[in-house]
């Protein structure tokens, strides 16, 4: 069974990225960011990891990773289909 680490609104750099981050994203097999990376060095320091990342854009961005990241995403992990996105309901009926 896959291990997957579902993390959220880590606003980087305004909020430090405790290493045990890191190390949760080192032993899991894929990592989902709800929204809100924030800053395009951040995103790039996940995909340093070599892990697969899926994520979604939230609310406080700066223009170039808003402009990558979809609003929603639908994918299927084993034989779980899983979706997720940042706003406040906004997008469930879509993704449900």
């Amino acid at each position: 069974m896959k291990e997957i680490l579902i993390i959220s609104d880590t606003h980087y750099p305004k909020f430090s990225v405790n290493s045990l981050l890191y190390d949760l994203i080192a032993s899991g097999d894929l990592l989902i960011h709800c929204g809100d990376l924030e800053e395009e060095e951040f995103s790039e320091t996940l995909e340093d990891t070599g892990k697969p990342i899926l994520a979604v854009k939230g609310n406080n961005y700066d223009y170039l990773i808003n402009f990558k990241l979809p609003s929603k995403i639908l994918f299927q992990v084993e034989d779980k289909v899983i979706g997720t996105c940042h706003e406040n309901g906004k997008y469930i009926e879509a993704i449900g």
